[in-house]
């Protein structure tokens, strides 16, 4: 893993990041855990075992979300350990079992993952893995959710769309981590 950088408080003791982004973890996660940010620009140091099936355990950094959003992130590098996935969301809730749509990469491919409603299995769509640098995109408009990625930021292939129901008032947008 990466060195921790210029102290970075691990774990409970999260570095208060700019408003309104938020530091959390789903699930049960028992390894340390961090986050900083220098102007746009995040670091995070996951843990967890996945966003994955029904009950998810991963880290994340969030700020609340609206009905419509298109969410880019640019994602420069990332640590590809066995069955890390490193990329954005779109969350209804803090809860392990909550619906979701995620983008990201994984050790072996770009994926995007969703759960269309709470507590159900997550379904996957992958594609070969591309070298990082890497753009990543989420547009939500009301409960359709589109992924893509891109290498320059401008021409975006498209991975799906789906209707996802968040039932929950206080879904966010995020930058997660699990590995």
């Amino acid at each position: 893993g990466r060195a921790n950088p210029a102290p970075v408080p691990f774990s409970d003791t999260i570095t208060k990041l700019p408003g309104p982004w938020e530091a959390r973890r789903i699930g049960n996660i028992p390894a340390a855990t961090w986050a900083s940010a220098d102007k746009n620009n995040f670091i995070l140091h996951g843990a967890g075992r996945n966003i994955d099936g029904i009950i998810d355990n991963f880290f994340f950094v969030q700020r609340p979300a609206s009905n419509s959003l298109d969410f880019k992130s640019h994602l420069k590098s990332a640590d590809r350990q066995m069955a890390s996935r490193h990329g954005i969301m779109m969350r209804e809730s803090i809860r392990a079992d909550a619906a979701f749509a995620f983008v990201g990469v994984s050790q072996t491919s770009i994926l995007w993952a969703h759960r269309d409603l709470t507590s159900s299995p997550c379904q996957f769509t992958n594609v070969a893995v591309t070298t990082l640098p890497l753009y990543l995109r989420l547009i939500r408009r009301t409960n359709h959710i589109c992924s893509a990625y891109s290498t320059n930021g401008s021409n975006w292939t498209w991975l799906g769309t789906n209707q996802i129901n968040f039932a929950d008032s206080t879904d966010a947008a995020a930058m997660g981590v699990s590995s």
